[in-house]
């Protein structure tokens, strides 16, 4: 039972960090694309 919980904390963790790193990239991404356009 506690394994399964603490399974469950774990995935959720993981896909809230999966998507701030998204998140990341994308703003990294954009960025560049700003620099180069100006550039």
């Amino acid at each position: 039972m506690f394994f399964l919980l603490f399974f469950r904390e774990n995935i959720f963790c993981c896909s809230f960090w999966i998507v701030i790193d998204s998140i990341v990239h994308f703003l990294q991404f954009y960025l560049f694309s700003l620099l180069s356009f100006l550039l």
